[in-house]
This record gives C-alpha cells, structure tokens and sequence, in this order.
C-alpha cells in the first residue's frame, strides 16, 4: 500500500514536470509574440454593435437591436453557443376577472414601512466607513494604504499605456439641442484631431457613431509591471498580512 502511494505521488510529481516542461516555452513565447486586435463600434437610432478580435485567436460580437442582445463568442474559429436576451413585450390580453369570495374579516395589521432613499444612502455610507476601518485596523495606517492606492493607480497606467489603441477613427453625427450641440462643435474645431470627423445636427435630437480602433501588445509589458507590483514592500505587507 505504501509502495503504491509512493508510485502514484512519483507518478503526479513527473506529469507535473512533464507539462512544465512543454508549457513553460510556450508560454514563453506568447509573452513575447506581438497580438493586434481590433476593435469596431457602431450606434445608430435604436441598434448598437461592438466588435473586439484578435486575429486567429478570439472574436467577440456584441449586437442590440429592437428583437433584444446578440452575444457571439469565436475561440480560434469556432463559435460558442450564442446568447441571446430578448426584451419583454408588454401584454396585449385582457386578464380575467378573478372570482369574487366572501372572505371573513381579519384583524387590521400595521402597514410595514419600507426604508426611504435617504436612509438607504444612509446605511450604505456607514458600511462603507465601517469596511473602510476594517481595512485600516487589517491591513495599517492610513498613510500605508494612501501609499498602496498610489502604486495601484500607477500600476493602472502603467498597463491602459501598454493596451491603450495606437490608432483609431470615429466618425459622429450629434444633436443635443442647439446650444449644447453649439458648445460641442466649437470645442471639436478648436481641437480639429485628424482622426475625429464630428458633425452636429441642429434640427434633431441624435447621436449617431461609429469608432474603429486597433492596436498591439506585448503580454510581458503587462505581465511584468504586475509582477513588480506585487513584490514591492507596502503589497508584499498586505497580502501577507504584516502590519507596518
């Protein structure tokens, strides 16, 4: 019994090294192997349509229209089951009138009073201060979790420079009214971006877009700021559960 333990922990042990072994350069070698992806938006009166891909790899499809959502999956050419969310029609039929039955009277109870929007945001506020001291009594001073806020937030940018799309086009017709469509036009020309084609429509409320977007990336230059992110001192300290 104690052989056969033995043989099967042995056994699990070389598998694991096995798969390392052919994983590992793989792996590798995605981190430094360029990925472009695309991405494409389209909103007119009532549809609306996103598109994420990256080529050979991945596909995403996101459609909305009057029927209801379209959502399409594609994993190296092959399509997922699809989702689909239909919105609710109101209904047309007329209900029946229920049967009417003598019913003894009951005593009167006290109506229960629901909890108004003030007292909601109320209590929500107090959980908030109270998981925010939670987290100063868990994790250290307030001045320590100022410092970690900072290094998430650099951490943020760090990764939107890396994923952010080098090139992209959008195309928009606006109508907010005259005056804020107005306001919109004379911002947009005192910019005039090359890659920005705005129109404003003074005679109707609308806001017609189309954006195409794409870019590359590298994994290690997403891989490695987060790496470095979890082994600086004021992290390391709070995952470990150190206080300073």
């Amino acid at each position: 019994m104690k052989f056969f333990k033995f043989f099967l922990n042995f056994l699990m042990i070389f598998l694991a090294i096995i798969l390392a072994m052919l994983f590992l350069p793989i792996f590798i070698l995605l981190l430094f192997i360029p990925i472009f992806y695309k991405i494409s938006v389209t909103k007119d009166e009532g549809n609306f349509a996103f598109l994420f891909a990256i080529p050979l790899f991945c596909k995403i499809s996101v459609t909305k229209h009057e029927e209801g959502i379209n959502t399409n999956i594609w994993i190296f050419s092959i399509k997922l089951k699809a989702k689909e969310k239909k919105q609710k029609k109101e209904a047309t039929d007329v209900p029946e009138e229920p049967d009417l039955e003598y019913t003894e009277p009951t005593e009167p109870t006290e109506p229960i009073q629901e909890p108004t929007k003030n007292e909601k945001s109320e209590e929500k506020k107090g959980k908030i201060k109270d998981y925010y001291k939670l987290v100063l009594e868990l994790w250290g001073k307030k001045e320590t979790l100022n410092l970690v806020m900072g290094l998430v937030m650099e951490l943020f940018k760090k990764i939107f420079k890396v994923i952010k799309p080098k090139h992209f086009t959008l195309q928009a017709e606006v109508g907010i009214g005259i005056f804020g469509t107005g306001m919109l036009m004379a911002v947009v020309h005192a910019i005039s971006p090359s890659n920005l084609d705005i129109t404003g429509n003074f005679t109707e409320r609308v806001i017609n877009v189309k954006l195409q977007a794409n870019g590359r990336l590298f994994l290690y230059e997403i891989v490695w700021p987060f790496v470095a992110f979890l082994f600086k001192k004021p992290i390391r300290q709070l995952i470990m559960g150190v206080r300073t």
